[in-house]
């Protein structure tokens, strides 16, 4: 009966939902735990390969099966040139409007498999698309690892216009995972434009070339390179865990990604992105939802009412507090009052261990 009272209300509404823009959402998301081949299979709803046009392909001689963060990842390589990465249709930025000045956001983690080297690797591309025209209007958007000045930075490039983030920006060495989130809004310039760090917000970028809005052209999407192979290095590792959204991340969703991973207990160390996004759902919707985990399963559900630091994730005893803004959040199992009083006494410190 659920579903069809959702069919029906859809229906009715089809002529209205035909003219209006696409709706916010993970549009996009790639684990990379297929079976060794040459397809990479997105996985946003009902098992992979589901959302079949945002399908990709392993080019270039780049090779899935490696190990990754959560499983497995895409392993690619600089050498031999155009370098390996891989390639997704077009179809997945023109049908989620993901071009233009509109909102986007991508969450993914990486691994150097050799040390960075700002001399002969002045940018390498860890996701992008778009056309690289050089100009005052940003037809490309990059997300890359660039050196200047003899320092590592993270950077957008938008070819042309760049945005670049400090040296505080520099990740760990080669063969350490490092988790990215960049988050831009829509209709908005590039000191509007955030950058997450292995859970750590570091804000707008520390500079930027021009107030230009975005203009991206449709284009294929690449990981770990251009899809249209531009004169940069491609990159040299693996990317694990790649997301994709037609809407700019929260704070506290953006950090929570990582900080979920860090909390002092075994119990989450399996939460990949498609578990996080559930827990968005939850707290989105104020509905509780199941979790697998290494532990079982676990019910969360929103809270509100408490104070606490947005992305921060704390746990008192058995109960875990996901906080994705200063008041409110998602809690797995419904807290006794005891485990409350705890919790206000714990001045909600985020708890870490290290990997």
């Amino acid at each position: 009966m659920k579903c069809s009272i959702r069919f029906v209300t859809l229906s009715l509404l089809l002529p209205f939902l035909a003219v209006q823009p696409v709706h916010a959402a993970l549009v996009a998301y790639y684990n990379f735990d297929e079976p060794l081949g040459d397809t990479i299979f997105n996985d946003t709803a009902n098992g992979p390969g589901a959302n079949v046009p945002y399908n990709g392909t392993v080019i270039y001689g780049a090779t899935l099966g490696a190990v990754g963060q959560f499983g497995n990842a895409i392993q690619c390589t600089s050498d031999p040139k155009p370098g390996s990465h891989g390639y997704v249709s077009s179809d997945l930025i023109k049908d989620n409007d993901l071009y233009g000045s509109n909102a986007r956001s991508f969450s993914l983690w990486f691994n150097l498999q050799a040390p960075w080297n700002t001399t002969t690797d002045p940018g390498v591309q860890l996701v992008s698309y778009g056309a690289e025209v050089l100009g005052a209007s940003p037809k490309a958007f990059m997300l890359c690892l660039m050196g200047t000045s003899g320092q590592n930075r993270i950077a957008f490039q938008g070819y042309g216009p760049t945005a670049r983030w400090g040296d505080t920006a520099t990740t760990g060495g080669p063969y350490v995972w490092n988790h990215l989130v960049v988050a831009y809004d829509a209709d908005t310039n590039f000191s509007t434009m955030r950058l997450y760090v292995n859970g750590v917000d570091l804000g707008a970028p520390v500079s930027y070339d021009q107030d230009s809005l975005l203009n991206t052209q449709i284009d294929a999407f690449g990981i770990g390179a251009t899809a249209i192979q531009g004169g940069w290095t491609n990159f040299h590792g693996w990317i694990d865990d790649l997301g994709i959204w037609n809407e700019a991340l929260s704070p506290g969703k953006a950090m929570s990604i990582y900080n979920i991973l860090e909390v002092n207990s075994g119990a989450l160390d399996d939460y990949t992105l498609a578990e996080m996004v559930k827990l968005f759902q939850a707290y989105d919707t104020g509905a509780p939802t199941w979790i697998t985990s290494d532990a079982g399963f676990m019910m969360w559900k929103k809270f509100t009412g408490f104070a606490g630091t947005a992305g921060a994730v704390t746990y008192v005893g058995t109960d875990y507090f996901v906080f994705f803004d200063s008041t409110s959040g998602v809690m797995t199992p419904e807290p006794a009052t005891l485990t409350l009083l705890a919790l206000g006494g714990l001045g909600l410190v985020l708890g870490r261990k290290r990997r």
